[in-house]
């Protein structure tokens, strides 16, 4: 380890780093500067008084943006996919004919849909499937402002948010096609059961789309039909109230009943792992079946809202390790969605270092909150400003800046955070959308609530909303970012949990756990 020696007082008798983190002699200097061209500077913020510090990191991917100047590189999580990854092969692939992983997307909020969406990627990756890609659909993005009729107004496909093409570019085309090519190849010619029903067409160019409700119905209706045994499985993770996760031993024809499960290593951690949930096993259907369908179905039992690391569990621990580096590297936003975070980053940092009366130029810090308000089922959390200042006023520095990524609507919203506003400096993401450009940057509204998110987890402290998954997903960017454990609820019950050496437990999804991130390297 390289160790950072340099230590300066503040006013506190404290280490501190540009970013606002103490530091103490002696302490890893990777915890800390992480990414290529990161620097080390005096607090003072223009580099003065301190030598500067060059932490290289080749490890990294590479952002570069329209216009950037390096420092967009700070946002960079994701490492560059090596070629031990990309060309890794799962001993349960088989050969032709190919097998597939269709998918429904889930039916609530956007990080409940990204849960699940990553957990279908890891399963395909893991057992060498190819994913169907549903057709562009329409998903529920609140947005502060906005009507709730006007949710879904916009279509979007999940390759308009993630680097889907770039990913298929590196782990090949069979890795993910599209649902019209799976119905074009599979479908209509009968191959896996009944036939769609759309009137026949000379040219397949010119058959009419099947999508939405239509598609679901065919899908569910194939898989019901012919699951256990047949072409298809539906498989559920929840059944009698009691919930289940699936054990993938370490390749076929491992014994795992009486074998492999029972092996030293592997005994405890699974017994962590189950934490009192009901043990599926990768065999049967699981690995016969042509294609694997997961159902977005709740009342029947079919969701996996929970996040891949708590719902697969491989007794292989590097395979455990290389699908947490493919959630990371490659289930990550579009390079444009973090250009426009960094446009709002830049903003916000010379704005919070006029407020801290720094020189021109200064890199400024701040603390960061998400307030999840409007139609938050749980109630519990849904408290006022008050009391959300009350319960996190220790976390913070006094007046200093906070960034709010809230979905409370601007007409209320001077009002709701008064509090707040009484004693910090607040910032939300609206403040900087016209001078960052974002209408010109983002192909989509939707994807404001990305930049909210990306821009919230560069905080020197975070303080979310506890059942948020939102809230949830920051910490995780947090997490890869190194400062996972700077992360905090202001719900008192749970202001600590990130502090905590817990492993993950029911309820599995109303938090991150730092599994996923710790440890994933190597």
């Amino acid at each position: 380890f390289t160790y950072l020696i340099l230590h300066e007082k503040n006013e506190k008798g404290r280490g501190q780093s540009s970013h606002g983190h103490e530091l103490v002699a002696g302490t890893p200097i990777n915890k800390y500067l992480r990414h290529s061209h990161r620097t080390w500077a005096h607090p003072g913020g223009n580099g003065s008084g301190l030598a500067r510090i060059q932490w290289e990191d080749d490890a990294h991917a590479e952002l570069k943006c329209a216009g950037g100047d390096g420092s967009e590189q700070e946002l960079v999580y994701w490492h560059k996919p090596t070629p031990q990854d990309d060309n890794w092969t799962s001993p349960w692939q088989g050969s032709e004919p190919p097998k597939y992983v269709t998918f429904e997307s889930d039916n609530g909020g956007w990080n409940n849909v990204r849960m699940a969406l990553e957990s279908v990627l890891v399963f395909a990756r893991a057992t060498g499937r190819t994913v169907v890609l549903p057709p562009d659909e329409n998903f529920y993005f609140p947005d502060p402002g906005v009507k709730p009729k006007d949710y879904f107004e916009h279509r979007n496909g999940y390759g308009d948010f993630f680097p889907f093409a770039e990913m298929r570019a590196r782990l090949g085309p069979a890795a993910m096609i599209s649902m019209e090519e799976f119905l074009a190849r599979e479908c209509y010619p009968g191959h896996l059961g009944a036939k769609p029903l759309l009137p026949e067409a000379e040219d397949p160019r010119q058959r009419p789309a099947l999508r939405g409700r239509a598609l679901r119905d065919y899908l569910r209706a194939l898989a019901e039909a012919n699951t256990g045994g047949g072409s298809w499985f539906l498989p559920k993770f929840k059944e009698g109230g009691r919930l289940s996760f699936l054990a993938v031993p370490s390749a076929p024809g491992v014994q795992w009943r009486g074998g492999e499960r029972e092996a030293a290593g592997v005994a405890e951690r699974l017994k962590t792992f189950a934490a009192g949930r009901e043990e599926l096993v990768l065999e049967g259907p699981w690995v016969s079946a042509r294609v694997v369908h997961f159902a977005a179905w709740p009342n029947k039992g079919y969701r996996m809202l929970m996040h891949s690391y708590c719902l697969f569990f491989f007794a292989d621990q590097s395979l455990d390790r290389r699908m947490k580096r493919f959630v990371r590297d490659h289930i990550r936003y579009h390079d444009k969605i973090y250009c426009a975070a960094h446009r709002v980053l830049k903003l916000l940092r010379r704005d919070t270092a006029q407020h801290a009366g720094l020189p021109a130029g200064s890199r400024g810090t701040f603390s960061s909150f998400h307030v999840r308000h409007g139609d938050f089922q749980f109630k519990v959390v849904r408290q006022d400003a008050a009391t959300i200042l009350a319960n996190s006023r220790d976390l913070l520095l006094p007046g200093e800046t906070v960034f709010v990524a809230t979905d409370e609507p601007r007409s209320t919203r001077a009002a709701f955070f008064k509090p707040l506003a009484a004693e910090y400096q607040l910032k939300f993401l609206d403040d900087y959308a016209k001078e960052a450009g974002l209408k010109e940057l983002l192909s989509s509204d939707n994807m404001y609530g990305m930049v909210d998110s990306i821009v919230a987890a560069q905080g020197r402290v975070f303080v979310g909303t506890w059942f948020s998954t939102f809230s949830g997903y920051i910490i995780r960017l947090r997490g890869y970012l190194n400062t996972g454990r700077e992360s905090f609820y202001y719900f008192p019950k749970k202001k600590y949990v990130m502090q905590s050496a817990d492993p993950p437990s029911d309820p599995f999804y109303t938090r991150e756990w730092p599994t996923a991130w710790e440890h994933i390297d190597g």
